[in-house]
Formats: C-alpha cells, sequence, structure tokens
C-alpha cells in the first residue's frame, strides 16, 4: 500500500529514494542522543509538511513502537552498568540510554521513510531501483516479495474472517492452538499456489527477470534541491553526532 504525498509528487522515485538512503546510512549509525533528537526533530516537522494518509501513518507508528517497547521491557535489566539509581540497582543507565537512542532513531528513520518511499508504487520503486544500476534479480527478487507480503495479510485475513463467522473465539486452550496451526499451513499452502499461479502468468507473458516499465522519470532540477538538501542535513547531523 503507497501513501500518497502530494508535496512530493513532482520528485522523481530516483531522488527520493537516494534522500532516504541517505539519511538513513547517517541516522542509524549515529551514537548521541542529541543528534539523534535532531534527526527526530526534523523527520517530524517534514512528515508535518508533506502531511501523508494520517490514518496509514498512525496505525503504522503504533507498529513500529510496539516492537521499540519489547526493548524496554528488556534491554535496561539485560544491559550491565551502573544502576540507575538506589531504589532500581537491577536498572543499568546504559540499558535506558540505549533504548532512548534506539527509540528516537528508529521513529526519525520511519517519518522519513514513510513519506519518501512508502509514496513510491511497484513501477516506481522498480524504476528507481534499476537507474541505480541494481541486479534484475535482485529487484524481481524485492518488488516480487513486497508484493507477496500483501498477498499474504489478503490470506491471512480471510482465513479469520472465516474462523470468526464459524464462532471461532482465541482462547488459551488446544483448539485455539489446533486453529492458529490450521490457519498457518493452509496461509503457507494458499501462497504457495498464487507463487505458481504467478510463475506461469509471467513466464506466458515472455518474462526474463526484468522488470520493465514505462514510469521512468528523467532526473530534475527539483530532484537535486532535494537531494542537496538531505545530503546537507544529514551532514550536519552526522557532524553534531561526532562532537
Amino acid at each position: 500500500m503507497t501513501v500518497p504525498v502530494e508535496k512530493l509528487g513532482t520528485f522523481s522515485p530516483l531522488a527520493k529514494l537516494l534522500a532516504a538512503l541517505c539519511f538513513a546510512c547517517v541516522v542509524a549509525v549515529l551514537k548521541s542522543i542529541e543528534a539523534s533528537l535532531a534527526a527526530l526533530v526534523f523527520s517530524i516537522f517534514f512528515v508535518l509538511w508533506c502531511q501523508p494518509n494520517w490514518s496509514f501513518f498512525l496505525k503504522r507508528l503504533a507498529a513500529i513502537n510496539f516492537f521499540v517497547a519489547f526493548l524496554w521491557l528488556m534491554t535496561p535489566w539485560a544491559t550491565l552498568g551502573t544502576p540507575i539509581s538506589a531504589h532500581f540497582p537491577w536498572i543499568s543507565k546504559e540499558g535506558v540510554e540505549l533504548c532512548f537512542l534506539v527509540t528516537l532513531k528508529a521513529n526519525a528513520l520511519f517519518g522519513v521513510f514513510i513519506v519518501l518511499v512508502s509514496s513510491l508504487s511497484f513501477t516506481q520503486m522498480a524504476s528507481a531501483l534499476q537507474q541505480l544500476k541494481l541486479s534484475n534479480n535482485l529487484v524481481a527478487l524485492l518488488l516480487f516479495t513486497s508484493r507477496g507480503i500483501s498477498i499474504f495479510e489478503n490470506e491471512f485475513s480471510r482465513l479469520k474472517d472465516a474462523a470468526y463467522l464459524r464462532g471461532f473465539e482465541p482462547k488459551f486452550n488446544l483448539q485455539t492452538y489446533k486453529t492458529i496451526s490450521a490457519w498457518v499451513a493452509l496461509l503457507f499452502v494458499r501462497a504457495s499456489r498464487k507463487s505458481q499461479t504467478l510463475e506461469e502468468a509471467m513466464l506466458l507473458r515472455g518474462f526474463d527477470g526484468k522488470i520493465r516499465t514505462m514510469e521512468v522519470k528523467k532526473w530534475s532540477f527539483k530532484d537535486t534541491i532535494l537531494l542537496s538538501f538531505f545530503v546537507l542535513l544529514t551532514l550536519t547531523i552526522g557532524v553534531l553526532g561526532w562532537m
């Protein structure tokens, strides 16, 4: 599912992908909380300026922070270091700082990627990856994998709806475990059949491993401005992180 962002519609897919990768390469390796906080602040303002589909954005943001929450449940106890206080000697200061750093960077990267990369359609992403001179097999693998995830989601939703219509209620009992196991088995069986059908359909259409698209947008002056802005921004954040 793509996130329509009208303010970024005039930029080429390659420029948006390069800008996101440039931002990610610097932010992902930051070790400073101040620099990570600056990246998050920029990400927030960038998302507010672009105004994406808020319903989709908030659902994905909740999903990202759901996994981050598990770090807060485990890392402060599992990281050796100085106790945060005399009342909580089992919680290390280093563990809390590490969790805070991961939270800042994860949300900063999410905000930029959800706007720049998630706004690209299947063909736009293929065009951008091919312009980066990536292997045709790798491009096909990445794009068909992303397509397969949506197929998995649709099949799982259908199986879940069918079970609930038949009176299924999830509980901590053997019947629930058997039902969920059947869901997983059917999910992989149906996914395998769909993949075989997709392969036959692509071969009948002469597919030779290369994704071809007519949506090849030429590089423009606006793309140069966008990429230059992100390069300067990430350099500034990187310098702040190493100070």
